[in-house]
């Protein structure tokens, strides 16, 4: 490997009592993004949604051993899961001492994956596209068709309890991403811009997370 190829080096983390560790957040299956720690570090924690769809689950492992797939390999230094109700709590620990952690050591490191998870805009087009999905003859979902090999899920909108998982089949010639967004607001305006100021009024008033 070429020097100009190589990661930067890291450096070490002054605080000889707190042990960092590398994040990979599952957006989806197969969709992973990262958000590696500012300073070295030999083991990482993998988050993400668990099969059952009922709980978040915590990988804890060495990064040499790249387990992160595995929940129940041995070499896994710890993994767990935590309820929907937990979750609720974790996030409002999180957001009450986000403010009041100091600058962290180190060069911060951009994460492409992870600004797509609060963007603002891409979580409108996703609602949007879910709701053009809804309306558009091109996509359905019946159940009979959940292996079907084109079928995929979606993220749900903030009222989606779980208990279902939601499988789409896009017919051959239907849009999706942008052009099915484009095509909803043309031909559904009304219900585009209901969901465009719902979700501008919560985001202004603190309510989405």
């Amino acid at each position: 490997m070429s020097k100009r190829f190589q990661p930067k080096k890291r450096p070490r983390s002054p605080f000889k009592h707190e042990r960092s560790a590398d994040l990979t957040l599952w957006i989806a299956d197969g969709f992973a993004g990262g958000q590696p720690a500012r300073v070295a570090t030999d083991i990482e924690v993998s988050v993400g949604r668990t099969n059952s769809e009922r709980a978040i689950g915590f990988v804890v492992y060495k990064k040499k051993t790249g387990r992160r797939l595995d929940p129940n390999h041995p070499d896994n230094m710890a993994a767990f899961v935590l309820d929907r109700d937990q979750v609720t709590a974790l996030i409002g620990l999180l957001q009450a001492k986000l403010r009041t952690l100091r600058r962290p050591h180190g060069r911060k490191t951009d994460s492409f994956e992870f600004l797509r998870l609060t963007n603002p805009t891409v979580r409108l087009n996703t609602k949007l596209e879910l709701a053009a999905m809804k309306a558009h003859p091109g996509w359905r979902h019946p159940k009979e068709d959940e292996n079907h090999p084109d079928a995929f899920s979606r993220e749900q909108d903030e009222n989606y309890d779980g208990d279902e998982p939601l499988i789409w089949v896009r017919d051959p010639g239907a849009p999706d991403g942008i052009e099915l967004i484009k095509w909803f607001e043309k031909t559904h305006p009304r219900k585009a811009q209901r969901i465009e100021r719902d979700f501008t009024k919560r985001l202004w008033a603190g309510e989405l997370i």
